[in-house]
Parts: structure tokens; C-alpha cells; sequence
């Protein structure tokens, strides 16, 4: 058992950026990764509930090659009304749908971790120091538990970030806001199966969207990943679907060259 378990649970003597890898793969697997989630963004305060949300995101493997402590992180954020319908407009105030591509690098820094976020244009958007935990089990799963707190100064530019809507997988430093600084908490646990399907809990605590006004808002995301055996069933689906087109063309061509 205690070899077994050792196979599984890799030593965190290795540090930090081991640890990076290790999360970084579970975000994305071995080449991409498709979450689906659902949530709410809610008043820290009054606890008055905002909105629901909707998120999808496909997380890549680093595009440097070398950076094995990283992911690509390409999200789409919905706002959603209590129907289900997405939410336009909030007391006169457009209310967008969020995307956003940002390559995400972690790496050891002061015997914690460093998270940076590189926007789609090349250019750094903010920086944020990070507490990791993991592989720890959970029953019979490894989960990772990943903590991102602000940096008091931006590494990540020159010049100090301008105010940016946050969402999963995205690190940053604080700005001056009456909302206080940004804080995140990931809770990744990774099916018992391999190839199976992932879960991931996000909360983030920090300014409100700019639609909504002042004050300190709370966004709770739980998000599933698309396991392997799904995403090879839809690429048959598709392989079908092509095959019968192809076969259905075929049919009216010869059908065709027959009345001729």
C-alpha cells in the first residue's frame, strides 16, 4: 500500500515548480481540457444574490514548449438572469459577456509560487503570489488546493495594470478600490479514473463588476471537465455524420448520372 500510494502521491520535496506541473496538467491535461461550470456572483456584503453565471473554458498546454508550469486558459463568462436567460442589462447599465485568452505561467518564487498572466496580444497583464496544496487525497482522488493572494506590486509590467474583470484560472494584482484587494481560492479534484471527468471550485472575492457598481462582490463557480471518453465519442459522431454526407452525395450522383 505505501508503494502504491507513493506512485500516486509524487513527493513535495521537489518544491514548488514540481507541484506547478503537476496543477498545470491537471488544468489542462495531457494537450487541452474543456470545463463546463455554473455559479452565482453575489453581494460579499448584503449577501444579495446578482446574477448567475455561466462559464466555459478550454485550457491548453503552454504555447513555450519549456514552460512545462502552464497553461493556456481561453473563457467565455455569461451573466445570466433567474430564467436562465443571459442577462443584457442591469439597472440601465450594459451587462457584456466576458472573453478573454491569457496564457497563465507558474513558478517558484520566495518558497511559494508566482502566477502571471500574459494577455492574447503578448503583452503582461498582472502578477499574484500563490499557497499550493496537493496532490493531497481525497478519498480515493488527488485534489489540489491553490490559494492566489495579491502582489503588492505588479510583476508582471512596468506599469501598473489598468482594472480588469476577473475569472477562473486568471491571476492579478490589486488595485486601489473601496472593494479591497482581489482573493482567490481553486479546489481541483481529479476523477478516480484516468480519462474521466474532472471538478473544480473557484471563488473569488474582490471589486464588483463596473455594471454593477461599488463594493465587494463574491463570484463561486463549480465547473466539470469534458472527460476523454466524450470528447472521442463526438470526434466518432463527427467522423459518422461526415461519412454519411459523403455517402448521401455519393447516392445523389449516381442517382443523377443513372436519369441521364
Amino acid at each position: 500500500m505505501h508503494v502504491f500510494a507513493a506512485l500516486l502521491l509524487p513527493s513535495m520535496a521537489a518544491g514548488a515548480t514540481s507541484w506547478a506541473s503537476l496543477y498545470a496538467h491537471a488544468r489542462a491535461g495531457r494537450k487541452s481540457r474543456e470545463w463546463y461550470g455554473r455559479g452565482s456572483l453575489i453581494n460579499t456584503v448584503t449577501g444579495q444574490h446578482i446574477a448567475d453565471v455561466s462559464l466555459l473554458e478550454r485550457c491548453s498546454r503552454a504555447l513555450q514548449s519549456s514552460d512545462k508550469a502552464g497553461f493556456v486558459s481561453e473563457r467565455v463568462l455569461v451573466y445570466c438572469a433567474a430564467d436562465g436567460a443571459r442577462l443584457s442589462e442591469y439597472k440601465g447599465r450594459k451587462v457584456p459577456v466576458l472573453r478573454y485568452v491569457h496564457n497563465v505561467s507558474l513558478q517558484s518564487h520566495d518558497g511559494g509560487l508566482m502566477l502571471r498572466a500574459i494577455g492574447g496580444d503578448g503583452q503582461p497583464i498582472a502578477s499574484a503570489h500563490g499557497v499550493g496544496r496537493g496532490p493531497i487525497r481525497i478519498g480515493l482522488r488527488t485534489g489540489f488546493e491553490l490559494s492566489v493572494r495579491p502582489a503588492k506590486r505588479d510583476a508582471a509590467a512596468v506599469k501598473p495594470p489598468q482594472p480588469r474583470p476577473m475569472l477562473p484560472g486568471t491571476a492579478r494584482a490589486a488595485v486601489p478600490s473601496t472593494g479591497g484587494p482581489t482573493r482567490e481560492e481553486y479546489k481541483l479534484i481529479e476523477p478516480v479514473c484516468p480519462g474521466g471527468s474532472c471538478t473544480l471550485h473557484y471563488r473569488r472575492t474582490g471589486r464588483c463588476p463596473s455594471w454593477y457598481g461599488g463594493g465587494l462582490c463574491t463570484l463561486e463557480v463549480n465547473a466539470r471537465s469534458t472527460p476523454v471518453w466524450a470528447r472521442w465519442w463526438r470526434r466518432v459522431r463527427a467522423g459518422d455524420a461526415s461519412d454519411s454526407e459523403k455517402s448521401r452525395r455519393g447516392t445523389a450522383a449516381d442517382s443523377a448520372a443513372l436519369s441521364l
